[in-house]
Formats: C-alpha cells, sequence, structure tokens
C-alpha cells in the first residue's frame, strides 16, 4: 500500500519560540509529531531530540523487520531523561509524543503526552489516542464529572510524556489500514482553537496530504493560535 504524507508546524501568533517538532519519513514509514512540556526548559530541544532519536532506531530496523515500537519509546525516554538530569538536573526536560508507523498495511501508533491522532475512514473520523492528563483520567474514571467541575490547570497536566521517570507506559495502538484512510497526527496547539467538526471537514475535503495540512494550519492561526501548532497528514493510497 501506498502512502502520501506532508507536515506543518509554526510558531503561532503569540509565542515567540516553536518547541513543536515534526518528523515526515517517507522511506522510513514514519511520521511524528512532539511539543516540549511548557513550565520545562529546552523544549525545543526535547522535542526535536526525540524524533531525532526516533528516526535513528526506526532507521537501524530492516524495512520489513518487526518493530517493538513500545521499547523503541522506552529507550528514547531513557535517554531524554538522562540527557535532561544533565542539562537541568533541578527540572529535567520533557515532550510529548505521537508517532505513526507502517509496514505494508500494518500500521502502529505510539503516544505519550497530549498530542493526538485520528484516522478517517468512510467520512467517519475517529480518535485512535487519549489525552495523557489529569483532567482526562479523572472523567475517564468518573464519566460523570462534569468538566466546569475540573480545575483547568488539570487539562494541562500531564501524567505521560518522553522525560519521565521510569517505568513509562507508552500507549500502542495496531491496525491495518484500508485503501483511501487519512491520518492526521497533530499538537494541542490544533485541537486547542480547531474544532473536531472543523477538522473533519478539511481532512475530509482535502485533496491530498499537502492540502490539508495547509488548511488545517491556516484554520488554526486564523483563530489566534496561541500556542505552537503542527500537524502531520498521510494519506492511504
Amino acid at each position: 500500500m501506498k502512502f502520501l504524507s506532508y507536515g506543518e508546524t509554526d510558531c503561532g501568533r503569540v509565542r515567540g519560540r516553536n518547541e513543536d517538532a515534526i518528523l515526515v519519513r517517507p522511506d522510513l514509514g514514519l511520521y511524528a509529531v512532539a511539543d516540549g512540556v511548557g513550565g520545562l526548559p529546552d523544549g525545543d530541544y526535547a522535542s526535536g531530540r526525540t524524533l531525532e532519536l526516533l528516526a535513528a532506531k526506526v532507521g537501524e530496523a530492516a524495512e520489513h523487520a518487526t518493530i517493538d515500537l513500545e521499547a523503541v519509546l522506552a529507550e528514547i525516554n531513557r535517554t531524554i531523561l538522562l540527557e535532561g538530569r544533565r542539562r537541568h538536573p533541578r527540572v529535567g526536560i520533557a515532550t510529548t509524543l505521537t508517532c505513526l508507523l507502517v509496514r505494508g498495511r500494518r500500521v502502529w501508533i505510539g503516544h505519550m503526552g497530549d498530542s493526538m491522532a485520528w484516522r478517517m475512514r468512510d467520512n467517519h473520523l475517529r480518535t485512535l489516542t487519549t489525552e495523557h492528563t489529569v483532567a482526562a483520567e479523572i472523567q475517564g474514571r468518573r464519566e460523570s464529572v462534569p468538566s466546569e467541575t475540573v480545575p483547568d490547570h488539570y487539562y494541562h497536566t500531564l501524567t505521560r510524556c518522553i522525560g519521565e521517570s521510569e517505568p513509562v507506559v507508552p500507549e500502542i495502538i495496531a491496525m491495518e489500514a484500508a485503501p483511501a484512510d487519512r491520518f492526521l497526527l497533530a499538537t494541542d496547539g490544533l485541537t486547542k482553537v480547531v474544532r473536531r467538526q472543523e477538522i473533519h471537514s478539511l481532512l475530509h475535503t482535502a485533496a491530498d496530504p499537502q492540502d490539508a495540512a495547509k488548511a488545517l494550519m491556516k484554520k488554526a492561526l486564523a483563530m489566534g493560535a496561541p500556542d505552537n501548532v503542527s500537524t502531520v497528514t498521510v494519506f492511504a493510497a
């Protein structure tokens, strides 16, 4: 199966520095977004270094070899944790990571943090990942909890990320792609300002991955983009 892809990243309308990073490596069948954790130093280093390590680890494997994505993410986490301790002993560094790995028709999603992955199939947009935040975990355990009763900072407090203390538990999702599937990876700079139905419409009507990524970015920027915004679109052909 053939996959077409495109990525966009932007500092946004408010932030002075882009601490997001994207990875678009069709040669490796590997795509990812990462978002340096706010409140910690060197967010741009954490996100960029994480994607550098991810590409290197996947690149070491043979093209058709089975890759233990959970083990890869755990190893990357260990490296970022140790580098963070050296760079900033008191607080360390950290980043979200959402990646998509393709081998033939098989697709794996690896996820830690509050970036997101979606799949559009037959005009239905499905959220593939969960938000690893305190708020999401509270509401996941108790569905009746009204969102207005959850403190605002809980929505921004991560429960999983790259750079955290070990052991880590990445979210790993495996599936088989179908012809015309459309995948979207995005940092929360997109989801903070662009509603789900708008994401659905822009992803559905796009002529190709580049058209989709640019339309999503344009919409996020038009809505004020208070945070860095990054998207990677991958279409099965």
